[in-house]
């Protein structure tokens, strides 16, 4: 603390000095309170004048520190010394009025009293600005409004405030950094600087894909290549063609199915050539068929159960009258009648078509890619879950498809506990005889005949004479080609299974062979060097060599 200078104060103003009382003090080594010396070798009190104090048993005036201001003279304490009010800051010493206090500057607050400089005052925080003169809290700084962004702190004005830039918005205010404004997402494009709301992303036409965050202008848009299609605005990927369909052309919003009578054995077919024919000219020949589609924006997993449950039924009864067919004949993957499956994660819809008659493979599979389709099973689901879900229903894949249920939970669980409590005989026996009787009858109704039974075969006499396979057993139910696989072979297909047994086995022999004689090596060298190190132990001897 610095102390008072009675010479300092003469110098400045010899009047000042000449009015101090003299005598009384003269002597004393120590002041009363409220006095001091002018100069230590000086020893007569004198009183303290304003912006300065001194307690008892002082010999020097201090000066108030900074912060704070005194205007009595004589004062005796720290405390005469006054802290500048909340707002406001000093950075004099020893001042003598609270005109020294000076207000904060705009941009900062003052939240306590004694500030001693104007770094002391708080800055409003980034993403703010104020424009009061000596505030005393943070209420007074203002956040930069939506669609923008602050970029210091202490901001005395809204010009700091910086717009998102083109493919961002933002509809929160006082954003302190630029990452902070959202990004368009991709598929979509945004040309406007501090939008506010998302709807200024405007979307990729069908078509068209990107796959980019945040991108600022509709050249981004990439048309999708032949073999692909989006069938939506705003993708951020295109989508291969699925088997029976194809794409010639760029920029295809669909996939043309493939003429009758022919198919593709693979996705993203890029021309039509890519389309065979198929056995027969029937790609169906009685078989089950596979439908996947796609609902948008579907979250499965936040309906209640019994919306779950209606959107199942809702998606079934519309799959069956859509093509004319019992609901029986539409099932899940487990073979539960009257059904579908839903993944949660992705919103995609599955289920199978049985028993379908009277209707070609690629009249179904135009059907079911039609605008038609799109509507009918849009209008089941906002039955459903209602109309502000705003879904939409994408047909994304039609085949041919032999069905083989999965087995239900119930079922495993029961075939579980059969294998615990049973000898491994009955245990297989009476699972056999346990199975679910839906997937059993659907399973049943998927082939066009027994497993176990070959399709009419329009092979000449020669070649049923010379063991050969159909030319079409890649259209064959899985069942089926089993048992043409099995016709004209020794055994089936349990011959190959005994061969592989064999070599095994051969194998694990020759492993115990190699690992018994490294053994046998091993134990013959180690005899050798004992008997080697008692030789080097017989005087006169060396190892091999008689003395």
């Amino acid at each position: 603390m610095r102390r008072f200078s009675m010479a300092a104060v003469a110098g400045a103003c010899p009047s000042l000095l000449l009015s101090w009382p003299r005598g009384a003090g003269a002597a004393s080594r120590q002041c009363p309170a409220g006095r001091g010396y002018p100069e230590p070798t000086i020893r007569i009190c004198q009183i303290c004048p304003e912006g300065t104090y001194s307690p008892a048993g002082a010999s020097e005036c201090s000066w108030c520190p900074r912060g704070t201001w005194n205007a009595k003279r004589g004062a005796a304490s720290l405390a005469d010394c006054h802290k500048c009010p909340q707002g406001t800051w000093s950075s004099q010493e020893g001042s003598p009025s609270n005109e020294s206090c000076t207000g904060c500057f705009p941009g900062h607050f003052g939240h306590k009293e004694g500030l001693g400089g104007p770094e002391e005052c708080a800055p409003c925080p980034v993403g703010t600005w104020a424009t009061a003169h000596g505030a005393t809290n943070s209420e007074v700084c203002r956040a930069c409004p939506k669609g923008t962004w602050g970029s210091i702190a202490g901001a005395s004005s809204m010009e700091v405030c910086i717009a998102c830039p083109k493919g961002t918005w933002s509809d929160e205010v006082g954003l302190p950094r630029q990452e902070d404004c959202r990004k368009c997402p991709a598929g979509t494009w945004g040309e406007e600087i501090g939008a506010q709301d998302a709807g200024v992303c405007q979307s990729c036409p069908a078509g068209l894909f990107q796959p980019a965050e945040g991108q600022a202008n509709r050249s981004i848009c990439r048309g999708c290549s032949p073999g692909t299609y989006s069938a939506l605005p705003g993708a951020a990927t295109c989508t291969s063609c699925p088997a029976g369909t194809f794409a010639a052309g760029a920029d295809s919003t669909a996939c043309e199915v493939c003429p009758g009578g022919s198919w593709t054995s693979s996705a993203g077919a890029p021309k039509r050539g890519a389309c065979a024919p198929c056995p027969s000219g029937d790609c169906l020949r009685g078989r089950s068929v596979r439908l996947v589609l796609g609902v948008s924006k579907l979250d499965f997993p936040s309906l209640s159960p019994q919306k779950q449950v209606d959107l199942r039924e809702n998606l079934a009864k519309a799959i069956a009258t859509f093509f004319e067919l019992p609901e029986a004949s539409v099932v899940d993957t487990h073979g539960r009648t009257a059904a579908v499956d839903v993944d949660s994660a992705t919103g995609r819809v599955m289920a199978y078509l049985l028993q379908v008659a009277g209707e070609s493979m690629n009249d179904l599979a135009e059907r079911f890619y039609s605008d038609q389709f799109r509507t009918h099973v849009s209008s089941a689901v906002a039955l459903a879950v209602g109309t502000a879900a705003h879904l939409t229903v994408v047909p994304l894949e039609s085949e041919p498809s032999a069905f083989e249920p999965l087995p239900t939970e119930a079922a495993t669980e029961g075939a579980t506990k059969a294998a615990t409590t049973l000898s491994p005989g009955e245990a297989s026996s009476t699972s056999a005889a346990a199975s679910p009787a839906p997937a059993a009858e659907a399973s049943a109704a998927a082939a066009p005949s027994s497993p176990h039974e070959a399709p009419p075969d329009s092979r000449s006499e020669a070649d049923r004479a010379a063991g050969e396979a159909p030319e079409d057993d890649e259209y064959l139910p899985v069942g089926q080609m089993a048992a043409h696989a099995g016709e004209g072979s020794h055994g089936g297909l349990a011959w190959p299974w005994f061969a592989a047994g064999g070599i095994v086995a051969m194998l694990l022999v020759a492993v115990c062979v190699a690992f018994s004689h490294r053994r046998t090596q091993a134990k013959r060298l180690r005899e050798e060097e004992e008997q080697a190190h008692v030789l080097r132990q017989i005087p006169g001897r060396r190892t091999g060599i008689s003395v």
